[in-house]
């Protein structure tokens, strides 16, 4: 198969999954870190946290995606 091919849902399943990740991921990250006794912000590792959300969801929703064929 070539790189694009319209006959999967490898792309649909990536987004899908990058977004499910990402804000699942920072909503968790963002509310333990609102709950510590720490008085640093919470942006860094709740962005982080979202990118690492994205990424191991959107692989997953890739793979998982390349493999339903289109009718």
């Amino acid at each position: 198969m070539a790189f694009g091919d319209p006959r999967d849902h490898r792309w649909e399943g990536l987004l899908i999954g990058a977004a499910i990740g990402a804000v699942g991921a920072g909503v968790f990250a963002n509310g333990f870190c609102n709950n510590s006794d720490t008085s640093a912000s919470c942006f860094v590792p709740t962005l982080i946290s979202a990118l690492i959300g994205a990424l191991v969801l959107g692989v997953t929703g890739g793979f998982t995606g390349g493999v339903i064929p289109k009718n």
